[in-house]
């Protein structure tokens, strides 16, 4: 199935586990991914788009050979389904470390943006020097959605232990949410918040505004809201979050801004 990419009009509606285990990690479902941890150094590098097609693509990291690097520098080659980074030192010694990766990986995602080009993220976890090189690895964890007939439900029925509960449209302008929803299996608080993330899609502080957090205790336990009209910018996501954990699955409705104003304009 093709990569599944919002469009900037219409209505949509996202479903997905949202507790599994009660570890949430503020992995995004559906998307395509892969987290290096070596030496110290760690970071995750994420596919921009939910769906299988993310799977596809490799990760590597290259060290000098013949000559110095004196800058580390970042590559994404479509027709090989290829991300690449070349890292700084001389044959031998390399000295290009975990923020010097990242921030390659996003200059590169900088550039491509308007040019119909695949704009990987990546988020720094732990800062050290990249200790050796790294062969092709493939990204794993991207999702197809189910749709429905409109094309605009994508739905991921997520194995049962999975740390869901970020919900992000890969918007690029303001989105409005309009509502959540969902059930859950035991007694538990859900909390609905807007939350900040960065080109990896994971969480940039803890700060979330709180959109609303219900205690349900009474089966069947149902998160209902009512048109919340909540604005939702790039840069942001929706963190749904069980406290005890308590497997469930939650929906959450968002209209694009451009749609709102087309409809406002008349």
């Amino acid at each position: 199935m093709a990569t599944q990419r919002y469009l900037d009009g219409g209505i949509y509606y996202q479903q997905q586990t949202v507790s599994g285990t009660g570890s949430w990690t503020g992995v995004p479902v559906g998307y395509a991914g892969y987290t290096y941890a070596a030496g110290g150094a760690s970071f995750r590098i994420l596919f921009p788009d939910q769906g299988t097609d993310g799977n596809a693509y490799t990760f590597q990291m290259i060290a000098p050979i013949n000559a110095e690097v004196v800058k580390t520098y970042a590559q994404v080659d479509v027709g090989m389904k290829a991300c690449r980074v070349f890292l700084k030192g001389t044959p031998g010694v390399i000295t290009a470390t975990s923020d010097e990766v990242v921030a390659a990986i996003n200059l590169v995602a900088l550039g491509a943006i308007g040019k119909n080009r695949v704009q990987f993220g990546a988020s720094l976890i732990t800062s050290a020097v990249i200790p050796a090189a790294l062969a092709p690895v493939n990204l794993s964890g991207g999702l197809d959605p189910n749709l429905d007939l409109s094309l605009s439900s994508p739905r991921f029925t997520a194995p049962l232990n999975a740390n869901g509960g970020l919900f992000h449209f890969g918007q690029s302008r303001p989105w409005r949410i309009l509502g959540v929803g969902g059930e859950i299996t035991g007694n538990s608080k859900i909390t609905v918040q807007v939350v900040n993330v960065d080109r990896a899609l994971v969480l940039t502080d803890a700060f979330g505004a709180v959109i609303t957090e219900q205690n349900l205790t009474v089966a069947p336990r149902r998160l209902l809201s009512s048109n919340l009209n909540f604005p939702l910018l790039p840069g942001q996501a929706v963190k749904i979050t069980a406290d005890p954990a308590i497997q469930g699955t939650m929906f959450v409705y968002a209209v694009s801004q451009g749609a709102l104003d087309a409809f406002v304009q008349g």
